[in-house]
């Protein structure tokens, strides 16, 4: 695929092949990664790109922190990724072809030391309190969890991102090649050993990154996603014969009632489980993280104000 086809050579023995340097073909490096790219995307107020880390072909920054509560975000290229299954539980079929805009996902859930300390300020600025998370005892590197959607929308807010949607979520975890799993498409090796619903440090396995970088798509805390729960989402989009869902803003209305749709930790850590949950009573195993969106914004949209309306698809 172009800059993104690399030659692969078995080491020489005695050399650790756990690390390697990946060099793009001759004559493929337009596309590539760069640190010195020729023009450099301007990011929002509050954010600024991590020294070192790269850019993409436009010049967005691979790497970025957000100052508000010091979140490292993985740059997530636009393309077509692929979204469900053809292949498990009627809620997540058919698998379907998703375009997505170009977009930031935090590498790490929110963790408890982060949603203190948006609870503290969200007391002093708003005068009203918010309600602690479940796991308030667990350590601040483990992810906030029992935290209600409007909570963690409110958090979002704070920081000047945006809940997931279902789409921009399993992208980050399946990468450009659509993998059942962050890892790839086998089995995984947890080491040390690790079992649905446990809840550790974010980060803890080196095992669960994506290809784009994000940690803890597969274990860790169930996370929230921006999306009403609907059983048959996929088929709703794709009921007018579109091969490809564009401007995808999910179901108009939850189909249960007061429910959204929440991802990751699933059966066989598949990237493509989903499940309702109550908005309200969101239980002990559900955090969240955030993602940046609408990166370019369209000139003749920006005139007109409307950059912040996403379009939906069914």
């Amino acid at each position: 695929d172009g800059a993104n086809t690399f030659l692969a050579t078995v080491p020489e023995e005695g050399v650790d092949s756990s690390q390697f340097n990946a060099v793009p073909p001759a004559g493929g490096g337009t596309k590539s990664s760069s640190t010195r790219p020729k023009t450099k995307a301007p990011l929002p107020e509050g954010f600024v790109a991590v020294p070192d880390a790269g850019f993409s072909a436009d010049g967005f920054p691979l790497r970025i922190r957000c100052e508000e509560d010091g979140s490292l975000m993985a740059f997530i290229p636009s393309s077509i990724s692929q979204q469900g299954t053809n292949d498990g539980p009627e809620n997540a079929m058919p698998q379907i072809a998703v375009f997505l805009d170009a977009y930031y996902i935090d590498v790490a859930e929110v963790t408890l030391g982060q949603y203190e300390n948006f609870r503290v300020g969200w007391k002093e600025k708003k005068n009203r309190t918010l309600q602690r998370p479940i796991n308030v005892s667990s350590p601040d590197d483990h992810p906030a969890l029992g935290v209600s959607w409007a909570d963690a929308r409110n958090y979002t807010t704070w920081v000047k991102k945006q809940l997931p949607t279902e789409p921009e979520w399993e992208k980050a975890a399946r990468g450009p090649n659509g993998f059942l799993h962050p890892w790839g498409n086998g089995r995984a090796g947890w080491s040390p050993a690790r079992t649905p619903n446990q809840i550790d440090a974010v980060m803890s396995f080196r095992a669960d990154i994506s290809p784009y970088g994000v940690y803890d798509l597969a274990g860790n805390a169930r996370e929230w996603c921006a999306d009403m729960y609907s059983p048959t989402p996929y088929q709703e989009a794709t009921r007018n014969g579109e091969t490809v869902v564009r401007k995808w803003a999910g179901p108009k209305r939850a189909v249960v009632a007061n429910h959204r749709v929440v991802k990751g930790n699933g059966p066989d850590w598949m990237a493509w489980d989903r499940s309702p949950v109550s908005m309200r009573a969101p239980g002990p195993n559900v955090g969240f993280r955030c993602v940046l969106r609408e990166l370019q914004p369209d000139e003749e949209e920006k005139k007109k104000g409307t950059t912040g309306r996403r379009k939906t698809a069914f």
